[in-house]
């Protein structure tokens, strides 16, 4: 899910080894190892965390989230994970997303 654009992959989707993260999103990735993720138990911690992954992957996103068919439906969520994106970004030593 590092592309804002796209759908989650299928359950019975099968992986194989890709290209390295590079630079910010490596640094990211770097830092998010060293954290726990408490998925089910924090959710608005994680929604945050996949708004940091999107935005570093696309700077230009959020403020391009009316270009995607999922645009709509993301929204309430960006608004709402904005804030902790931010904290996440912030902690990594990355540049925070800009208020709109």
């Amino acid at each position: 899910c590092i592309d804002s654009g796209k759908h989650a992959p299928a359950t019975d989707a099968t992986y194989k080894i890709g290209a390295m993260a590079t630079a910010d999103l490596l640094k990211l990735a770097a830092c998010i190892c060293t954290q726990p993720l408490t998925f089910n138990t924090d959710i608005g911690r994680e929604l945050g965390l996949e708004v940091a992954v999107w935005h570093v992957s696309d700077p230009e996103f959020p403020g391009n989230l009316s270009d995607s068919p999922f645009g709509p439906a993301l929204a309430p969520f960006i608004k709402a994970g904005l804030a902790t994106a931010n904290g996440w970004l912030k902690s990594c030593g990355l540049a925070t997303i800009p208020s709109s």
